[in-house]
């Protein structure tokens, strides 16, 4: 039988990565490791390989543990960072498994290291837009770029390089700001871009467009790099993965990272020609309002401010907690300065894709490294809460590691981010996995130092596309017999001709069932092997069938579309056993070779479904037999 489907929405998670190591330095600097960490919220298998160096291996995983692929167990690779430029690249690293995963990669190096969180093929999109920092030509030539992941074959991608320093320098390979690249890309293929690193603080692609005819990853990144690149002290690696601006949203909180009170760098890149952004930061214990900003910007531009060293601790930057706002989606980057811009000494610089409000999620499952070299970690948190509420009831939900953080720490309902309904925290937390649920929405962002190294990524987002309103869960229709099911979700509602004014289905995007609550059902795609995100999928057939008949079976099937919708389905299979009239017979003494007859009734008990009789057999079966 089947239950009334539930909906909601939440992020959704995948089990399908490729990514890519940019350059971190150079090849002659003394490495610490390379590490990808992979976890998940079920057991599950999960494979790691580069088809283009021909290296597999598969570990296992048990629920809310990490699986690490490291250097230091021979199943990563330095070789498999990217010096190559503007031509296609074998170097794609594919991580998959039969159940949804979390991915983080730290690429580390002796007083340089950064990392990032994978985004899965199913969150990418078909249109970016690079961001990093400028070029650096300081000891040795340092440059900075982006890297084109593919995961299918005949992929077309088209470059438009833009950017600050036209005229003063060039990419590695010659090419220009203004010029257009376009390439084809088969499966596992990376192509680089990058700065020829001939000058400082002048050549910047940043706001370059990369485009595609079929879904891409895009990672950008800088070699190494002081920031400001006029201070004295602490360079470092930068690299992060950006999100498709399908998933730019118009409203991002965030908290300047916990070290010296002395501020952040960031900027923000306009998706849209003519968008009107602002900016106000407060001090986090005061609530003054320390600054503000505005301005306009077209498509691939963008603002930056406090670009400039005067002396450690002489400049403050965008400090506190930050409130950016647009009338047009964008992107907003936060970065770490180096350690001179204060007295952050064990700090360098990383940078970290902010979370759109609009991208914040209820649960999450994130990871910090491992590695010994980064022993202090931090989780800074943004939740959404209800200043009507005298009870604080979403701010009590939001929990750490099984910890309801308002307990533990009570300033969190007085930490109102002013004139929003946001609050802010930060954490300091453990090596490895950890867990943060909600019936709030909330984001945030991990980060952590050793000496002279650090790194920061997003502790989890939504990734669903922003480019059309989809708040309905996908529609279930199905046909069953015998506790087999055949299922049809589908995806087909315009209920307006353009986006912004009402609903508008963007496509399934995960079916999959609940394993922990079920049994004895197994789960077959039937319209393709995989879900693909573009083209967009409308339609999709699936079936649910019974492994034993001669047990129960139980599922829970979760449809969930590209905007975090989702309906579930419950399923149950009793089974049926037929009732005999008589529960022992028994026969006289009879001649061999007689017959002799006696009538028994066997009974279906269910007066809706079909039993069907397929043998009957004798339990003894040496003197008598059915005929």
């Amino acid at each position: 039988m089947c239950s009334l489907p539930t909906c909601c929405s939440d992020p959704p998670k995948a089990r399908e990565f490729w990514l890519a190591i940019p350059l971190n330095e150079g090849k002659t600097q003394p490495t610490i490791s390379l590490e990808i960490y992979v976890t998940s919220q079920y057991n599950t298998l999960v494979t790691l390989e580069v088809p283009g160096a021909g290296f597999a291996a598969t570990k296992k995983i048990k629920a809310y543990e990490v699986a690490t692929f490291s250097t230091k167990n021979g199943t990563a690779n330095f070789d498999w960072e990217i010096e190559s430029s503007q031509v296609p690249d074998n170097k794609g690293i594919h991580i998959f498994a039969d159940k949804p995963l979390s991915v983080y990669m730290l690429n580390g190096k002796d007083v340089t290291s950064d990392g990032y969180m994978g985004m899965p093929i199913n969150s990418w999109g078909t249109d970016y837009i690079h961001c990093a920092y400028y070029d650096f030509n300081e000891y040795r030539p340092l440059g900075a770029g982006f890297v084109v992941v593919a995961a299918y074959d005949s992929t077309k991608v088209t470059i438009h390089l833009n950017g600050k320093g036209k005229g003063f320098a060039r990419t590695k390979s010659g090419s220009n700001i203004g010029d257009t690249l376009v390439v084809i890309l088969n499966q596992g293929q990376v192509f680089n871009v990058v700065g020829d690193a001939t000058t400082i603080n002048t050549f910047d692609l940043t706001g370059s467009v990369v485009q595609s005819d079929k879904p891409i990853g895009v990672i950008s990144y800088h070699q190494r790099t002081l920031l400001p690149q006029n201070s004295q002290n602490g360079r470092d690696h930068l690299v992060e993965m950006l999100r498709p601006t399908s998933a730019w949203g118009k409203k991002h909180v965030t908290l300047e990272f916990i070290r010296d009170n002395k501020g952040d760098f960031f900027r923000i890149v306009a998706c849209r020609d003519n968008t009107k952004w602002s900016l106000k930061y407060y001090d986090k214990l005061a609530d003054t309002l320390l600054g503000q900003r505005s301005g306009v910007l077209n498509r691939g531009e963008f603002f930056e401010d406090y670009n400039n060293w005067a002396g450690k601790s002489a400049i403050t930057g965008i400090r506190g907690v930050s409130v950016w706002e647009s009338d047009k989606p964008t992107m907003v980057m936060q970065y770490q300065y180096s350690a001179n811009w204060d007295r952050g000494d064990n700090f360098d610089p990383d940078m970290v894709l902010v979370t759109p409000v609009e991208q914040f999620m209820r649960s999450t499952l994130f990871q910090t490294p491992s590695n010994p070299a980064f022993i202090n970690n931090w989780y800074n948190y943004i939740v959404e809460g209800d200043t009507t509420d005298t009870n604080n009831v979403k701010l009590k939900s939001f929990v750490i590691d099984g910890d309801s953080v308002y307990k533990s720490y009570p300033q969190l309902l007085l930490n109102q981010v002013p004139g929003t309904n946001y609050y802010w925290g930060f954490k300091f937390v453990s090596p490895g996995p950890h867990v943060v649920t909600s019936t709030s929405k909330f984001g945030g962002y991990v980060y952590g130092f050793g000496s002279f190294n650090g790194y920061s990524w997003p502790a989890g987002s939504a990734t669903r596309s922003l480019d059309a309103i989809d708040t309905l869960p996908p529609v279930l229709t199905f046909d069953t017999e015998c506790g087999d099911y055949n299922y049809l979700a589908t995806e087909l509602r315009r209920f307006s001709p353009t986006p912004d004014s009402g609903q508008y289905d963007i496509g399934i995007f995960d079916i999959r069932i609940i394993d922990s609550l079920s049994y004895n059902y197994t789960l077959k795609y039937i319209t393709s092997p995989t879900i693909i995100p573009i083209p967009i999928v409308t339609e999709f057939k699936f079936d649910l069938k019974v492994i034993d008949k001669t047990r129960d079976a139980f599922a829970v099937v979760q449809v969930m579309d590209r905007a975090g919708n989702y309906v579930m389905d419950t399923l149950r299979y009793e089974v049926e056993h037929p009732r005999i009239t008589e529960s022992f017979i028994r026969f006289p003494d009879t001649r061999i070779g007689a017959i002799r007859q006696t009538k028994v009734s066997i009974l279906n008990p269910s007066s809706t479904k079909k039993l069907v009789i397929k043998s009957i057999t004798l339990l003894r079966k040496k003197e008598y037999r059915i005929i």
